[in-house]
């Protein structure tokens, strides 16, 4: 009897490879809910769809990994989906009582009128709350598209200071209603990029276009299209009441280890703790660079807002001022920088090269001339708009 041909070396590779974008045991919770969600008025993408075929299994020509339907989860609790009655890209998230007891009375609170027609509201959106009988203690949130608040990155200094003020003035109207996030960091913060971009974007990957056809630039600006940021992620935090005041709670360990309380743990204010991470992503994330990144070393041009952050990461949280001393102290530093500054390229601190630098930097004088022409302000400006969201149903006693 012949011996059995021997598999081609090259077909296992390829078979190994294609094994890699199988769905995930997170994506399979999903799956399983793809009708019901279907029901509710919320499509998955095809890879969720029960039913599914590797689209490269049918067409060789596709190569997994380049395709729409080979991009797994980043975050097994959190899905796009389309909204079917109008076609509108949304987040799902779930969200478990038992490990985020106030995340969606948080986004309902600040997701009702009048609150949620505040200009200074930069809580995250609450479309939609989907509940399935049979997931006990499970609730889904409906949210709106959104982007990292650095991408695209700011092409000048006022663009970033525009999103600074954006961010303390929401961190200070979450204080004046008494919630403390507990967990502020970069992937928290995020943009709303209505009117920047032609197209749709890849919620998961949004440099490119969302059938993942090829990359997508903006068309525009944050200085011709002033967006508005917003801060995401409740599982941490905690409203309290009136009577509450002064709070005092555990410090908890979630994102910035540097948190100066968690040195002696023991039951304090959260309300400084988030002056303190905003004061600290402040001084990572655009002045001194992040320790955990020796390849970050932060950007150019921002050292005038050090005698403010400095207050912000006082090592007593005695010393550092409220949310709203911080936003008004730098409202007070930022009106006396002159146009010149504010309309200065936000480089990063690492030197760039010569090649790149000549056409960047002559790119960017013809924007700024253009701008100056048009007397767009070197701040970008939010056009505050008739709030049309669909609110969340209202929670059933």
């Amino acid at each position: 009897m012949a011996d059995a041909a021997k598999p081609d070396l090259d077909d296992l590779l390829l078979a190994d490879h294609e094994r890699g974008f199988e769905l995930l045991p997170g994506e399979v919770y999903w799956r399983d809910r793809y009708g019901w969600l279907l029901d509710q008025g919320y499509q998955l993408s095809q890879r969720y769809h029960p039913k599914w075929v590797p689209s490269w299994e049918t067409n060789k020509s596709l190569v997994p990994g380049l395709t729409l339907d080979s991009q797994v989860l980043p975050n097994a609790r959190v899905i796009d989906a389309t909204r079917t009655k109008d076609q509108t890209p949304v987040i799902l998230k779930l969200v478990e009582s038992a490990q985020s007891p106030e995340e969606v009375d948080i986004l309902g609170y600040f997701s009702q009128a009048p609150i949620s027609s505040d200009p200074r509201n930069h809580i995250c959106p609450l479309l939609d709350i989907l509940r399935r009988p049979e997931d006990e203690g499970q609730t889904i949130v409906v949210l709106p598209v959104l982007r990292p608040y650095d991408n695209p990155d700011f092409d000048t200094i006022g663009e970033a200071l525009d999103f600074l003020r954006q961010i303390l003035e929401g961190f200070t109207f979450l204080h004046e209603h008494r919630v403390a996030h507990r967990d502020v960091r970069s992937e928290n913060l995020m943009l709303d990029p209505t009117g920047m971009y032609p197209a749709k974007f890849f919620v998961w990957t949004p440099n490119m276009k969302a059938d993942y056809s090829g990359p997508i630039q903006p068309r525009y600006m944050r200085t011709e299209r002033g967006p508005k940021y917003y801060i995401i992620d409740f599982g941490f935090s905690k409203q309290f009441n009136s009577e509450e005041l002064p709070p005092s709670e555990i410090p908890m360990a979630a994102s910035d280890p540097t948190i100066p309380e968690l040195n002696d743990p023991k039951p304090c204010d959260p309300f400084p703790i988030d002056v303190y991470t905003v004061g600290n992503l402040i001084l990572t994330d655009f002045i001194e660079g992040k320790p955990w990144n020796i390849e970050y070393k932060g950007r150019r041009g921002f050292d005038f807002l050090l005698p403010l952050v400095n207050t912000m990461v006082s090592v007593e949280p005695s010393e550092r001022p409220s949310m709203k001393e911080a936003l008004d102290k730098f409202n007070e530093i930022v009106g006396t920088q002159t146009p010149w500054t504010l309309r200065s390229r936000a480089l990063p601190k690492d030197k760039e090269p010569l090649l790149t630098r000549v056409p960047a930097e002559v790119n960017h004088w013809k924007r700024r001339l253009w701008y100056i022409t048009r007397r767009l302000p070197p701040i970008p400006v939010h056009k505050v708009k008739e709030d049309k969201t669909p609110k969340a149903p209202a929670e059933s006693d």
